[in-house]
């Protein structure tokens, strides 16, 4: 059996160059006005075009009673195309758009909403364990890049791995650090090495040097792949802007 780890590296923030929390929450109206921005173009542009073109595929095929197979197989693969971009999109617009950690809710049950999220319209069994003192021991700063970090990795095991169950579960250890870990029972990516250079993997690394945090992800052919990201609690991180 061969294992595959990525570590990624961690940063020393210098107090000094701490930017205050207060000054990034004053930046959120310009973001938020951004985000919802991007969702409008994204839902009357791209979405709606989509939507067109897999309607025209339909007709074409609904006329094409007469075509060689070839041709109806290549219409059937680019409408299954078109599905998966709307499905995407989607997605996109559902979660990742979306404010990871809204400041009136708890970070267990943002966790848990996220979760249902993207559980909710799979066949994924999901198992949860989330310790309500690991959670209240972050701050706003960092229980907003643990849920970027979780929908990033759940996204991962629903589009790859190919998994039938997923375990989610934050805790602490006996250095009181906090330990995120998300592990599924799917394909694991050995014979395909994930790369730093990956954008997935980067942001998963930028965010978690955000908060000082050692991440690491452990893969096995066919027994699946376990993400572990473990952090101080309680400490003011520089925004990942």
């Amino acid at each position: 059996m061969r294992k595959s780890t990525v570590c990624l590296p961690t940063l020393v923030v210098n107090e000094r160059a701490k930017v205050p929390v207060r000054r990034f929450q004053r930046r959120h109206p310009v973001l938020e006005e951004e985000r919802e921005r991007i969702k409008r173009d994204l839902h009357d542009g791209v979405l709606q075009t989509l939507y067109a073109a897999g309607l025209g595929m339909a007709a074409a095929k609904a006329d094409m009673t007469s075509a060689p197979p070839s041709v109806v197989g290549q219409i059937n693969f680019a409408a299954s195309q078109v599905d998966h971009a709307i499905r995407e999109i989607r997605a996109l617009l559902q979660h990742d758009l979306d404010p990871a950690h809204p400041e009136n809710m708890s970070l267990d049950a943002a966790m848990r909403t996220t979760i249902d999220g993207f559980i909710g319209t799979s066949s994924l069994r999901c198992r949860v364990a989330i310790d309500p003192q690991a959670a209240g021991a972050l701050t706003q700063e960092q229980g907003t890049q643990v849920l970027y970090i979780l929908r990033e990795a759940l996204s991962n095991v629903l589009r790859h791995a190919q998994a039938e169950s997923v375990t989610v579960a934050l805790k602490s250890n006996e250095d009181r650090r906090i330990i995120l870990e998300v592990e599924d029972d799917g394909i694991g990516f050995v014979e395909r090495p994930l790369s730093r250079t990956h954008y997935g993997i980067k942001n998963l690394s930028q965010r978690s040097t955000a908060i000082g945090g050692q991440l690491q992800i452990i893969s096995s052919s066919d027994l699946g792949t376990r993400l572990v990201l473990e952090f101080d609690g309680g400490v003011a991180c520089l925004p990942n802007l």
